[in-house]
């Protein structure tokens, strides 16, 4: 007989409702998102720039406390694959060019440093950097 599945047995990932672990968090009722852009995240990993997968990157704001900033970044599955507080201080540079720009910062994740490189459109990276630059003033 013919399966009614056109997928045959392939399992597809769902994202679930109850985080797997502390850093896979759903985005909260209370925060707005300020800005948000299509992104290629990379991780500098023994010197060298890995692909770490493209997603939807999102600045957002607590709406009850404006200190709270965070940035929060999903794949294409929904599964959380970034979530850090923005502090005060924090440093972004960015780098542009007619087709792409790229934004480079480092963040304390669970006790080690890890360098960050967000590749987006040039269209998109201005406002984005100008976001992160006035949530870490």
């Amino acid at each position: 007989g013919v399966s009614s599945n056109p997928f045959g047995s392939i399992n597809f990932a769902v994202p679930s409702l109850a985080p797997s672990s502390p850093k896979e968090t759903q985005l909260k009722s209370e925060e707005n998102c300020i800005c948000e852009a299509r992104a290629k995240k990379f991780e500098l990993i023994n010197s060298e720039w890995k692909d770490m997968g493209v997603g939807v990157a999102r600045l957002m704001r607590n709406s009850e406390d404006s200190s709270k900033r965070r940035m929060v970044m999903m794949n294409s599955v929904g599964k959380v694959v970034m979530n850090f507080s923005i502090r005060k201080g924090m440093k972004f540079d960015k780098s542009l060019s007619k087709k792409c720009a790229y934004i480079r910062f480092v963040v304390d994740e669970e006790g080690r440093l890890q360098k960050i490189m967000l590749k987006m459109k040039s269209e998109c990276v201005v406002k984005f950097h100008e976001t992160l630059l006035d949530f870490a003033s």
